[in-house]
């Protein structure tokens, strides 16, 4: 089946070539392949298929209908094609210059330095410039390579690549005395420090299979940066609001089998900046080093 495939992919693509080179000619000598091997596979494809693709007349060839149909497809195809050899074609290159990263002050000392310091061991040739930050920034409009960011942004021109899911949890540190709460209900009027955008006072929705409960929390302390809200909770024996992702080494969650609502981890560029070697790697190094 896949060689019937692929036969067919071939023989489409030299009935482009007809089609846009006006005849079995001018195609021949665009592709350097004899004409009447162009007119004999054509003749094959057209058995395949079932289907005239071609009036044929001695001056011009004019597509009948299916061929026509065929063609609008067949041309899609032909471009999709031409991306994915010149998205292998940049990632092959070497990546060099300047890198401009933008991501959020939460990911700053939690999942991203090893993927930066992987990333810099292994392209020499590769400089970043790293912004942290608590704005929402955009590759378009802030002249920015790359931007890691915790939403979709609903409204951008810019490239989104799916990095990976992330959900809030509530950990405890080791040191914690105890006892420690079972269930979620448990956790309102508790000492609790959030590194979230949310505010000192909300409502938390657990979910359990296909159960619900709503939960109300104040926050002690509230920061866009995990490592005092770590501290925090250390220090007052409390329960650390975190993205799992930034969870320190050792510590406990709590209520695991409740989840909090998910959100994702995205990467942003421009189309252009897609055709550089370097974004492209980083990327690439992003997926792997935050899965």
């Amino acid at each position: 089946m896949s060689e019937w495939i692929g036969r067919d992919i071939e023989d489409m693509a030299l009935f482009a070539q007809v089609v846009e080179r006006g005849g079995f000619m001018a195609a021949a000598r665009y592709t350097g392949v004899p004409q009447p091997t162009i007119s004999r596979r054509l003749l094959a494809l057209e058995a395949r298929i079932g289907a005239s693709l071609l009036d044929r007349t001695t001056r011009r060839v004019h597509l009948t209908e299916v061929g026509r149909l065929t063609y609008d497809h067949v041309r899609i195809m032909l471009v999709e094609a031409q991306a994915a050899r010149n998205a292998v074609d940049v990632l092959s290159a070497t990546p060099r210059g300047l890198l401009r990263v933008a991501a959020p002050v939460l990911m700053g000392r939690s999942a991203l330095p090893l993927v930066v310091n992987r990333f810099l061991e292994r392209y020499p040739d590769v400089s970043i410039a790293l912004e942290l930050t608590t704005r929402n920034l955009d590759p378009v409009e802030d002249d920015v390579d790359v931007v890691v960011r915790l939403d979709v942004p609903n409204h951008s021109q810019a490239w989104v690549d799916p990095l990976r899911i992330i959900r809030l949890g509530f950990y405890v540190a080791p040191s914690h005395p105890g006892p420690i709460a079972k269930d979620p209900s448990e956790l309102t009027g508790q000492e609790i420090f959030g590194a979230t955008r949310g505010p000192i006072l909300q409502t938390l929705t657990f979910t359990r299979d296909s159960t619900e409960t709503l939960v109300p929390i104040s926050l002690r302390l509230r920061s866009n940066d995990v490592a005092p809200i770590i501290q925090a909770a250390e220090a007052c024996k409390g329960y650390a609001l975190l993205p799992d992702f930034a969870a320190p080494q050792g510590w406990r969650r709590v209520c695991s089998e409740w989840q909090l609502p998910a959100s994702q981890i995205v990467a942003l560029t421009t189309r252009h900046g897609r055709k550089q070697p370097r974004v492209m790697a980083f990327i690439e190094a992003l997926k792997e080093g935050l899965t």
